[in-house]
């Protein structure tokens, strides 16, 4: 295991040097999954390998990034986000320096190259569908994983002591270290990225609109059964979490996605299930809770504690990371919004409000143009991406992911979806104005050359070709198939000349002479012919003068 886990990652890192989509690729899915450990004594040390690789990939392919559109406005969360990064960097600087070299390696530099990828690389919309699918997998395998661990590897109940010395309930190892404190609560793995059970139910709505935009989209039915059936794995998982923030998640994003879009009421019908639920179903389905009340107190005495360090320094905070430890374990604000006032001050939020509130701004616009101009797959890949952000930026309230790479991860794919909408903006643009100018030099051109005039058929290009006199030896039931009619205009056809040099009749019709007579124009110093008239009409023998 630990051979393969290495081979993966080297793998991933070969990518990043030969094709930078396919390494960015890669690096989300190690960035998520995180096999930064110990696999049956292996060091896998995936991170700073993959960040690494990942940096002198981009710095190789410098050439092959997207150009910007053309036109197009540059999003003003990028600099945003740089911005509170580099405070955040001087904070630790002032405030913590013994966190400083932690937090570069796992989340400045995550975020850094997340951010450079996104809007130079990933900025197409295949390419921020490919992304978005990246993150779909790498979460749904996180969550399969703990599902897999909760149901097939449980043992016999035992009680055993933990960190604490308490006596709690045991099943095993492997299904204790995937629980939260030996209760039935699921998490991603003790000591581990997701080892949190509010973090697995942030993944998890990671995943569901991901997972929805393949149930929904046209074409690729043979994904619909698969997808159905991961879909009601990952709200399995939900629900055994026991996240209240996350299932609010779930029910933000299901709002997001149909209530969205066209059909409305199907949306409305879906989240009063939801809503129902939410409250009377999964309290009795989840786990029990024995520590929600204590939960409960804690967050309360934690925005407490939040509001009171932000009266201590409202200008610039207290620093970063420096937010208190209680009685319990050490608990950060479980408010991102509080969070950045307690550490960071008013100057912190200046920036990192607008960043939000922007995000959020220009991820709809971005929704509503696509909706409007692209495809349905389109539309419904912009809602899904749409829905992830707004529902994270909810989630926010409840959770502690203030500036850390869960947070760019849904936040950089709304950036490149931005990017990719203001470059399919100006495609269409640019072919709507090409097939303007190419109709009107089409106008143009008839104007000063005259309507075109219709081919003859075949038959009548060869009447065309006969001399003018062999033309008018034809009497007029003989002539070709397509023969006009006597009330029809006649084609002009000019007649070849004779050996000696003078001038050959050419047929001239005018509708306002007799039927009867054939009218012939001659080349100036030819002789005129007298017209043709019929023989005189006889007398039949029985009738006398």
């Amino acid at each position: 295991m630990g051979i393969l886990a290495t081979a993966v990652v080297a793998l991933a890192a070969l990518a990043c040097f030969l094709k930078p989509t396919w390494g960015f690729l890669g690096y989300v899915a190690l960035l998520l999954i995180r096999p930064n450990e110990l696999v049956e004594g292996v060091l896998v040390p995936a991170m700073p390998v993959m960040i690494v690789a990942i940096g002198g990939g981009y710095i190789l392919n410098l050439g092959r990034t997207l150009p910007w559109p053309t036109g197009a406005p540059k999003p003003k969360t990028i600099p945003l986000m740089m911005g509170m990064m580099v405070m955040l960097l001087l904070s630790l600087l002032i405030f913590r320096r013994h966190l400083l070299v932690d937090w570069i390696l796992v989340e400045f530099a995550s975020v850094t190259m997340l951010l450079l990828y996104a809007t130079r690389h990933m900025s197409t919309l295949e390419r921020v569908r490919s992304y978005f699918t990246t993150i779909m997998t790498s979460a749904s395998t996180v969550a399969g994983v703990s599902f897999l661990v909760h149901f097939l590897t449980k043992g016999k109940k035992m009680m055993v002591k933990n960190k604490t010395g308490d006596l709690v309930e045991s099943y095993g190892k492997l299904w204790d270290s995937f629980h939260l404190h030996g209760s039935w609560r699921l998490m991603g793995k003790a000591n581990g990225m997701w080892g949190n059970s509010n973090d697995l139910g942030m993944l998890v709505n990671l995943a569901v609109p991901g997972v929805i935009y393949y149930l929904r989209r046209k074409g690729g039915k043979i994904w619909k059964l698969p997808a159905l059936a991961l879909l009601g794995m990952l709200g399995a998982v939900l629900m055994l979490t026991g996240s209240r923030g996350g299932q609010l998640q779930l029910g933000v994003t299901f709002w997001m996605i149909f209530v969205g879009g066209k059909r409305k009421a199907l949306g409305i019908v879906m989240l009063l299930v939801a809503m129902v639920g939410i409250l009377f179903v999964l309290p009795k389905l989840a786990p029990e809770r024995k520590d929600s009340a204590a939960s409960a107190d804690e967050r309360k005495l934690l925005l407490e504690a939040g509001v009171q360090m932000f009266k201590r320094n409202p200008i610039i905070g207290l620093g970063f990371q420096s937010f208190p430890e209680n009685s319990f374990r050490s608990l950060m604000a479980h408010n991102v919004y509080m969070q950045c006032l307690a550490e960071t001050g008013l100057l912190g939020a200046a920036v990192f409000f607008p960043l939000v509130f922007l995000l959020r701004r220009d991820t709809s616009r971005a929704v509503k143009y696509l909706e409007a101009k692209g495809d349905y797959n389109q539309g419904l890949l912009a809602r899904c991406i749409g829905a992830v952000q707004f529902s994270f930026t909810v989630f926010m309230f409840f959770s502690n992911q203030f500036m850390r790479f869960t947070f760019a991860l849904p936040m950089t794919a709304a950036i490149a979806l931005q990017i990719a909408a203001h470059r399919h903006r100006i495609e269409q643009e640019a072919q709507e104005a090409a097939r303007t100018a190419q109709a009107e030099a089409e106008l143009a051109a008839e104007a000063v050359a005259g309507p075109k005039q219709p081919a003859l058929p075949p038959a009548r290009r060869e009447r065309a070709a006969l001399p003018a006199r062999a033309k008018l030896a034809l009497p007029a039931h003989e002539g070709a198939p397509d023969e006009l009619g006597p009330d029809e205009p006649q084609p002009l056809e000019p007649g070849p000349r004779d050996e000696a040099g003078g001038g050959s009749p050419r047929y001239v019709f005018d509708p306002t002479a007799p039927e009867a007579v054939v009218q012939v124009e001659r080349e100036p110093g030819d002789e005129p012919e007298a017209p043709r008239r019929p023989p005189p009409r006889q007398r039949p023998p029985w009738r006398k003068g």
